[in-house]
């Protein structure tokens, strides 16, 4: 199934997560933190957390989570010829925030300055 994020309330996406994430076959267990992955994600991280920074104060305040990542799980099918994640490979979503995403759009290079 093609998850398409516009097509979905917050509601809806929230039990989309909840119903991923049901016991599955130990390739999918987590190795280092007990919360499990998310069946049919090509790239999974573990983390654990580090801190939480309180952005401000009020209703319509936030908070920044921070997490360090203890173990990285990618699917061989999703690497490029140098061993990499290759981005054209994957089928990629941003959250932005609220109910907005976005999809990955042109990629470009940009040089590093030296």
């Amino acid at each position: 199934m093609q998850l398409d994020p516009e097509s979905l309330s917050v509601r809806d996406l929230y039990q989309w997560m909840i119903h991923t994430l049901v016991p599955r076959p130990i390739a999918w267990v987590s190795s280092l933190v007990k919360p499990p992955r998310v069946r049919g994600s090509p790239v999974a991280y573990e983390c654990r957390l580090d801190r939480v920074v309180r952005l401000a104060e009020g209703p319509a305040a936030g908070n920044a989570v921070f997490g360090r990542i203890v173990a990285i799980h990618v699917e061989d099918a999703t690497l490029g010829v140098d061993g990499f994640p290759d981005p054209a490979r994957l089928d990629l979503i941003a959250r932005l925030g609220g109910e907005s995403y976005a999809r990955l759009g042109e990629r470009f290079t940009l040089p590093r300055p030296a």
